[in-house]
């Protein structure tokens, strides 16, 4: 199977395609916390997974299609899957994209670095981060926090702004 064309994937609204945003490894020997994956279909879908000490709980919820298309087309600009490689070690602060799409995937890891490097990564990881916080009802956990991607301040500007994804169901 050819790799498919991803960011014109991620630019129409294929019904097929996913992204999921994963923090931490849940099995990692040097990641006791665990993990949180959430799963962004282009119909505006989400399925959050928190996996941590070997228990599983999963949520659903949904946000426009809109913002889904948002984000994905800010994804295709980033040149996601397409990442350049960053030096970048093991442990609970690793944050990693998943597409998928009709049996193709691609996997990607954002660096500190990465973000650094490109503000424009900024409003994608508070759309992230925002969504799961919304879904689990309260700030992420203090687990999660310790490996954020984005600085607080800059964290707060993106939060008082449009671009943290409307909730329509949880």
């Amino acid at each position: 199977m050819t790799s498919p064309d991803w960011p014109n994937l991620l630019r129409t609204s294929n019904p097929g395609l996913s992204v999921e945003h994963e923090i931490g490894q849940a099995h990692a020997p040097d990641s006791l916390d665990g993990a949180v994956a959430l799963r962004v279909h282009a119909d505006g879908s989400l399925h959050l997974t928190l996996t941590r000490q070997d228990v599983v709980t999963e949520w659903t919820a949904r946000v426009h299609p809109g913002s889904a298309a948002k984000l994905f087309r800010r994804l295709a600009d980033r040149g996601v899957p397409d990442l350049p490689l960053e030096p970048f070690g093991p442990g609970p602060s690793r944050r990693f994209l998943v597409l998928r799409c009709d049996g193709a995937e691609a996997i990607c890891e954002l660096s500190r670095a990465t973000t650094d490097r490109d503000p424009a990564w900024e409003p994608i990881i508070v759309w992230f981060d925002g969504a799961v916080e919304r879904i689990l009802g309260r700030e992420l956990p203090e687990w999660l926090k310790r490996a954020p991607v984005v600085k607080d301040a800059r964290r707060r500007q993106h939060d008082e702004d449009t671009d943290n994804p409307p909730m329509v169901g949880v």
